[in-house]
């Protein structure tokens, strides 16, 4: 049987962002990806509130995985996000977030995608993932997302 590789990903980390609450995090983050010709301004915003509004991305610990599908999005992009001060989203835990793991991925969303995003919710795959960020091995997450089975 021929496996298709998994689709490049783009990991993009930042580090101690000011944001209040969970809209401002999404602008943060549409200002990131928006470059006003494929991708235009608020369309990430508006597809990370739309998904939040279902239910929330965060998953616990201080730890939110926000997540949506972008019209004309090339591939793949996991922004790591370390906020300045803990926002609430909703947490199971009803602990606050303090880091952040975006993933956007191509609309429509495809069957790998939604393995890329099992993965990021698992305990196990997402602890390992948060360390490699926090020790700034940006290149190691990439290795073990797309390695791993």
């Amino acid at each position: 049987m021929n496996k298709r590789p998994p689709p490049p990903i783009d990991i993009e980390v930042h580090l101690d962002v000011a944001v209040t609450d969970t809209t401002s995090l999404f602008r943060f983050v549409d200002s990131l990806v928006t470059n006003g010709q494929r991708i235009g301004k608020g369309w990430v915003e508006q597809s990370l509130s739309r998904r939040q509004s279902r239910a929330s991305t965060a998953l616990g610990r201080g730890v939110a995985l926000p997540h949506a599908s972008v019209r004309n999005l090339r591939r793949p992009k996991l922004l790591y996000t370390r906020l300045q001060e803990p926002i609430a989203m909703d947490a199971p835990d009803g602990e606050p977030v303090l880091e952040a793991m975006t993933l956007l991925v191509r609309y429509p969303a495809s069957s790998i995608d939604h393995v890329l995003l099992d993965r990021l919710r698992d305990p196990h795959m997402n602890t390992r993932i948060l360390e490699l960020f926090r020790q700034g091995r940006s290149a190691e997450v990439v290795a073990h997302l797309l390695t791993q089975p």
